[in-house]
């Protein structure tokens, strides 16, 4: 009896056989000829054998801190009795003592052996214990070694690289970045910093500094800076922010070149437990590389990096010399010219030189003068540091002026025990401030690393939660009370009957969507309630970034059912968001560098929305001014999809798992070498432009 035959066992025809020269990475063969391989981490996971499978799975779930220490080792103990050989490594007894499950795991883990890889740092910091200053011993992980070992072991990554910049499918941004432009027959590998705050418990968060490779968009947690332990003499954290900026500066100089430092970031020679940087010192890299994206959200870029926030009275753009009374203007916006001045590359350089002061104590009387006026400012409009409660006559120096790192001074706290004269300090005068309200060490123009060339502006905050949410929150608490849904009853009854409805059509919306447009995939808003849109009395819309892209075309969808019975503000609305609409998914549609005519559509839509929703005042968010510079940017930086921060907060998630549980004592080390194995496992990548 013949048995049939299924379609995929059927013989390739001429027109379904593999292409002759495939690329290296697209098959398994060897070179000698032998059995092909694949080298996809998931096909060699799925041709592992069970036992190994399962504990790499429970390691998995150790590291990202679902199973403590005590669970994973007693799970282990009973799985290699019940005959998983490869769990018997991991295996500890039940019965032992609690701190004995750690120090096990910490032995027999591969991932947490090789603790050199972490390099320890100085950081100015605030000690609980003591409720004082202090200095704490941060563990963080070299980005030029991180960036080395993601090169010289991705043995695709050249070629990948090759083909996309021969055929210009990177952003301009990377083909007119200074580096490049000194180099041009270098290869240097496109990366991106992010910064964001991830809180992980009641009471603590944590600044995670991540790399990601624009490339293989492979991303490494970098530094884990917990906000309990930052600085707090009124300076906002920047004490301990400044030393990881210049960390990351220093590895971005040794990419540039290609070649490992040759002494640590702070000048001073390697300790002596950097065996293996000593050894590699003046030695050429795999790989150079360039920061083309300095990616985080406004908040961060208004902390963590030293800028000022939204709220600024005078400056409260990073990108232009908008003030608050301009900020919402909509007339003239176009490619050709803004109403306001875009910042140049120089200008935040010559803000912060406006604000320092560089001085020179000449001996002990004048030193001890200096020391005897300092005072740290901890006032919500104060100096916002150590600064100066009286003027110094003899070093030109005013009354709240800030003592600031640098020149040899790492910490300003050292000040007081300086003996050796005369020695140079730097002043910072705020009375001065503009662009700027400290010198951050990452902005450098030797490295192209400047505000307005690496700064970018997230998709993701901007659009999705920024102007988009404002327009939704508006439109649907407009159509509740207009009885678009519900016409009878008290406020309180229409609100809620109006959610119960809205509940009903949004899933019949969802359903028909999924069916009418199965390549555009939307997220789901699960049980619509009254809670996600408050009262009368204080109106909201409590919607996630996707969930509020899936509610605007729900909304649009619900106003084009009616038309014909809309009011003439109805229809405005209807018309604005059909613009919003079609601008997600032109950039949706688009490559990875935009056209002239999909640029200058995109700006035709955003006039278009702007003048439709121009007189709601509920609409005037601050990122809404911020998103004409994101489509003034489109040309140099590309499709803003290739730098939204979707795949980025992803990654947040897990950061936050894995911090849960952790000994303080040993936080950022441990948490530093778990996220390196957890990111190898989850494989979190995001393809350029996806």
């Amino acid at each position: 009896m013949s048995r049939s035959v299924h379609s995929w066992e059927e013989p390739l025809g001429e027109d379904q056989r593999p292409l002759p020269n495939p690329h290296s990475w697209e098959v398994g063969s060897t070179q000698d000829g032998g059995e092909s391989s694949s080298s996809d981490p998931e096909d060699d996971e799925d041709r592992a054998p069970p036992g190994r499978r399962f504990a790499d799975f429970a390691s998995e779930l150790y590291y990202s801190r679902v199973l403590s220490a005590k669970q994973m080792c007693t799970l282990m103990f009973w799985a290699s009795k019940a005959g998983v050989e490869e769990a018997a490594p991991l295996a500890f007894r039940p019965n032992a003592p609690s701190g004995h499950f750690q120090r096990h795991l910490n032995k027999v883990l591969e991932p947490l052996l090789d603790k050199s890889v972490l390099y320890r740092m100085p950081v100015p910091s605030y000690s609980a214990d003591k409720l004082a200053r202090s200095v704490h011993d941060l563990c963080v992980l070299p980005l030029h070694e991180v960036v080395d070992e993601m090169y010289s072991t991705d043995a695709t990554l050249r070629v990948q690289l090759e083909e996309k910049v021969e055929l210009r499918e990177l952003p301009e941004a990377y083909y007119s970045h200074t580096l490049k432009q000194r180099e041009p027959e270098s290869s240097f590998l496109p990366i991106s910093i992010f910064v964001d705050a991830v809180p992980y418990s009641q009471v603590d968060s944590v600044i995670g500094f991540w790399v990601l490779n624009e490339i293989s968009s492979e991303r490494r947690l970098l530094v884990s800076l917990r906000k309990q332990i930052c600085c707090i003499c009124g300076c906002r954290g920047w004490c301990s922010f400044r030393p990881v900026w210049s960390f990351l500066h220093w590895s971005l100089a040794a990419l540039a070149k290609g070649v490992y430092p040759e002494r640590r970031h702070d000048g001073s020679p390697f300790l002596e437990t950097d065996t293996a940087r000593r050894s590699r010192a003046g030695k050429r890299m795999s790989c150079k590389a360039l920061l083309l994206y300095l990616k985080g959200d406004w908040a961060e870029y208004a902390t963590t990096c030293g800028l000022p926030a939204w709220s600024d009275g005078l400056r409260p753009c990073f990108k232009c010399n908008s003030t608050k009374a301009l900020l919402y203007i909509c007339e003239n916006l176009s490619e050709a010219s803004l109403p306001w001045m875009s910042n140049g590359e120089d200008d935040w350089f010559v803000a912060c030189d406006r604000c320092e002061i560089v001085v020179v104590v000449p001996n002990a009387v004048v030193h001890r003068t200096l020391v005897e006026h300092l005072s740290y400012d901890k006032r919500k409009q104060g100096s916002r540091g150590l600064s100066l409660t009286r003027p110094v006559d003899e070093l030109g120096l005013k009354e709240g002026d800030r003592l600031c790192a640098g020149l040899g001074l790492e910490d300003v706290a050292d000040v007081m025990l300086l003996t050796v004269f005369p020695v140079s300090l730097v002043f910072w005068r705020p009375a001065y401030e503009t662009l700027a309200r400290n010198r951050n060490p990452i902005f450098d123009r030797e490295l192209g690393v400047t505000v307005c060339r690496s700064l970018t502006i997230d998709l993701l905050h901007c659009l999705y939660l920024g102007i988009m949410l404002a327009f939704c929150k508006t439109l649907v608490w407009d159509l509740i009370t207009s009885g678009f849904w519900v016409s009878r009853g008290a406020a309180e009854e229409v609100l809620e009957n109006s959610c119960l409805v809205i509940r009903h059509q949004l899933r019949a919306f969802c359903t028909r969507h999924a069916r009418d447009r199965p390549s555009e995939p939307i997220t789901r808003i699960s049980n619509f309630r009254k809670k996600r849109l408050g009262d009368n009395a204080d109106r909201k819309l409590k919607t996630k970034g996707a969930e509020t892209w899936c509610f605007l075309l729900f909304l649009v969808d619900a106003l084009s059912t009616r038309e014909g019975l809309l009011s003439a503000s109805h229809r405005a609305q209807l018309a604005a968001g059909r613009a919003l609409v079609e601008l997600v998914r032109l950039w949706q549609s688009c490559e990875a560098n935009l056209t002239a005519t999909q640029i200058q559509k995109s700006w035709d839509l955003w006039n278009s929305f702007l003048s439709l929703t121009e007189e709601n005042e509920e609409q005037r968010v601050p990122k809404r001014h911020l998103f004409t510079h994101l489509l003034w940017d489109m040309r140099r930086l590309g499709n803003p999809r290739l730098y939204m921060n979707w795949a980025d907060e992803s990654a947040n998630r897990i950061l936050k798992g894995a911090c849960r549980t952790v000994s303080q004592a040993t936080f950022e080390g441990f948490l530093l070498l778990r996220m390196t194995e957890l990111m190898r496992k989850k494989g979190l990548k995001r393809k350029l432009g996806s």
